[in-house]
């Protein structure tokens, strides 16, 4: 049985580039799919981050 011998650089890069393009414009459709949940997630944490030291300074 022969051995599979390694792909050259061109065909790995030749097959890098589209499935990095088609990952990043997948990640891009899922991010503005799901934009108003990581909008109010997002808010809701710096606001809670902020408040927690007025919390902390109301509860001495």
């Amino acid at each position: 049985m022969k051995s599979i011998e390694p792909l050259p650089f061109w065909t790995k890069a030749g097959l890098a580039f589209p499935i990095l393009f088609l990952n990043g414009w997948l990640f891009i459709i899922v991010v503005e799919y799901f934009q108003s949940l990581i909008t109010v997630g997002i808010i809701s944490t710096l606001l809670a981050f902020v408040l927690s030291y007025f919390v902390e300074l109301l509860t001495r």
